[in-house]
């Protein structure tokens, strides 16, 4: 079902500047620690960490393959399935969340080489390569997606993620980029993107150059102490489980939609919304709390 009228705003041009700036600013934190020269990240320790996605992705983003193969196809043929699944799993066609993790190997395989940069490049060099892979990666893309333009990136679109990797890193780091600025391209960010959702209804596009001077001001008020969430046991015990619950999260609302047709604007707007968040939430948190007491499962998320 489209939504239209009030929902539609609250739902696609409110709710998603509050929330769009998640995953970027995973992928910046991701930068700020292993980018930094002062951590200990030898390339034992990288291996390790793809190791881990490896068998994460092997393990849930199999299972998602499976679950949608049955969807589709019902138990017809079991061999089948399998089959089809783990095809699937290898083209990148598991359910949609579970791109961050093949992102994230990605990441952790260039990462020797991200550190390099960091630790050998000067301001100058580092101000042009942010700068390029800004406008090609961000600016460009949005306006070719926007303005149904074909204006080239020169196949720097591909760096999107590796750029908010290195900014990160920037942001906590360094003065590279002047405090100042950093406000002002975060305010002007969360203006913009509000009036881009609005006015041109994309708010799916992954490579929005707003929501990334939004990110970028969010990540900065958190890291100098401006911004501060008080520590309690709510807090903390979703943190330890935060992946689990990423992981797990689509299945729950997966099941809700595809299995039984419900959908958040069935209720009274907002509360719609509210309700499917704190069922996700909640059933996510119980789910990994269960599994991280799995052996085998536990392991993977040390």
């Amino acid at each position: 079902m489209k939504l239209t009228g009030f929902r539609w705003f609250v739902d696609m041009v409110l709710l998603q500047t509050l929330i769009k700036f998640a995953v970027p600013s995973f992928i910046m934190i991701s930068g700020c620690l292993l980018l930094n020269p002062k951590r200990d990240v030898n390339i034992n320790k990288i291996k390790k960490y793809i190791l881990k996605m490896i068998s994460i992705l092997l393990i849930f983003g199999f299972t998602y393959c499976l679950l949608e193969n049955i969807f589709d196809f019902g138990f017809s043929n079991i061999f089948q399935l399998i089959y089809k699944s783990i095809i699937n799993l290898f083209q990148e066609k598991s359910w949609d969340h579970m791109w961050y993790i093949y992102m994230l190997i990605g990441l952790y395989i260039i990462t020797p080489l991200l550190r390099k940069f960091v630790e050998t490049a000067d301001e100058d060099t580092t101000k042009f390569v942010l700068l390029m892979l800004f406008v090609f990666s961000f600016v460009i893309p949005m306006l070719n997606v926007t303005f149904k333009i074909k204006i080239t990136t020169f196949y720097l679109s591909y760096f999107n993620f590796v750029f908010l990797y290195l900014l990160g890193y920037y942001i906590v780091h360094t003065d590279i980029i002047k405090d100042k600025y950093i406000y002002v391209a975060g305010v002007l960010g969360i203006i913009g993107y509000i009036l881009f959702a609005y006015f041109f209804d994309n708010h799916g596009q992954t490579d929005n150059a707003f929501m990334v001077l939004e990110t970028m001001l969010i990540v900065k008020l958190f890291s100098s102490g401006k911004l501060k969430i008080k520590n309690n046991k709510v807090i903390n015990c979703i943190s330890k489980y935060s992946l689990g619950i990423y992981l797990i999260h689509s299945f729950w609302l997966n099941l809700l939609v595809k299995f039984f047709m419900i959908t958040p604007d069935a209720l009274p707007i907002m509360v719609g919304e509210l309700m499917f968040f704190i069922y996700a939430l909640v059933l996510s948190l119980v789910s990994s709390i269960i599994l991280y007491r799995l052996p085998i499962i536990n392991k993977l998320f040390e």
